[in-house]
């Protein structure tokens, strides 16, 4: 009954609009949240696993490290974060459905995460 959580074994390079970002080794997360009555249809780690691991990097810092490891795109708002999980994954899944589906639920209800982050103030280590 516990959320399984992945480790990044070795950095993981990706592109968002032309700019270079990495979310790097040994960031943990629990892949995309999918409601457990939804989870038998809807893996974590399925179709929604990339824009879930950058979104939750996104969530937790509230920013995206640039592929220099030295600087990041500043602070970014929930909104910024959920549109970016949606777009990612639509770009690599191409459901746009099931991706817009994802992204209302988010805004719904991300905010629970999203400010429980916050009260934590993770930072990005130097």
């Amino acid at each position: 009954m516990t959320v399984r959580q992945w480790e990044i074994a070795k950095d993981f390079h990706y592109e968002l609009n032309g700019e270079k970002f990495v979310i790097p080794a040994g960031f943990q997360f629990d892949g995309a949240s999918i409601p457990k009555f939804l989870a038998t249809f809807l893996s974590p780690v399925g179709v929604l696993l990339i824009g879930g691991l950058i979104h939750d990097y996104g969530y937790k810092y509230e920013t995206l490290l640039l592929k220099d490891k030295k600087s990041t795109i500043g602070v970014k708002t929930q909104k910024w974060m959920d549109e970016t999980f949606r777009d990612i994954n639509i770009e690599v899944n191409g459901f746009y459905f099931l991706n817009y589906l994802a992204y209302y639920a988010l805004r719904l209800g991300g905010f629970v995460a999203w400010n429980g982050h916050r009260k934590v103030g993770a930072k990005i280590k130097e």
